[in-house]
């Protein structure tokens, strides 16, 4: 998601007792509502009976898209030199996205509804220092969809999640660092009900991503 407008409310940096190992952190950050507008063409493909005259006409669509207000809050907290423990919560005032309007410039409109409500995010993280160059991580999170039974659609499908993730990251020399990450997501199964205004279906989701990067700082201490 784009942010345009965002700003820091709050940046706490505390430290606890004689041993500066023993120490934690926390921050929270705001972004305000903002409107996104797309435009584009599109092209229509209508199956019917070939003695049969189509109104529908490849057109502009213009679609202006809400983006909901969103507050992070973090903390990240290390209880011995080499664990390092992190927490993270986002809420998003979803419930700005009732809609999607497509509308046409030669006279289609269609509506998809999404009536969706608030949802939030709980993130857990550990990253371990197993030996000098060699860094293990290990997470996961419970995130509440906004969306809603009644009018879940293929078009965005979604679900409240459970999901984990295992990492690391080796040293190959002062300022060059190779990190490797999993992450699978268990969407709890979501069914349409019984007359809702919306196609039927049972959704049973399931999501992985792999990542691999090579990190290289300029200037690193050799």
């Amino acid at each position: 998601m784009t942010r345009k407008l965002s700003f820091v409310l709050g940046i706490v940096l505390l430290a606890i007792t004689s041993r500066p190992v023993l120490a934690h952190h926390g921050g929270a950050a705001f972004d305000q509502t903002k409107q996104q507008t797309l435009q584009g063409t599109v092209t229509m493909l209508d199956f019917v009976n070939p003695h049969v005259v189509s109104l529908l006409l490849d057109q502009g669509v213009q679609h202006t898209l809400t983006y909901p207000n969103q507050f992070n809050l973090g903390a990240s907290y290390k209880p011995i030199a080499p664990l390092l423990l992190t927490f993270g919560w986002t809420w998003e005032r979803f419930h700005v996205y009732q809609q999607d309007l497509f509308v046409g410039d030669h006279g289609v409109t269609v509506v998809v509804p999404r009536n969706y409500k608030n949802g939030y995010t709980l993130r857990f993280g550990a990253e371990y220092q197993a030996i000098p160059k060699l860094k293990v991580r290990a997470g996961f999170l419970r995130d509440t969809s906004p969306s809603r039974p009644e009018t879940l659609s293929p078009t965005l499908p979604d679900g409240d999640v459970w999901a984990v993730s295992v990492g690391a990251g080796y040293e190959l020399m002062p300022g060059l660092e190779v990190n490797g990450g999993y992450f699978h997501a268990f969407y709890d199964t979501v069914s349409t009900p019984p007359g809702a205004d919306a196609f039927p279906a049972i959704y049973d989701t399931r999501a992985n991503i792999y990542a691999l990067n090579v990190t290289w700082k300029m200037g690193a201490a050799k």
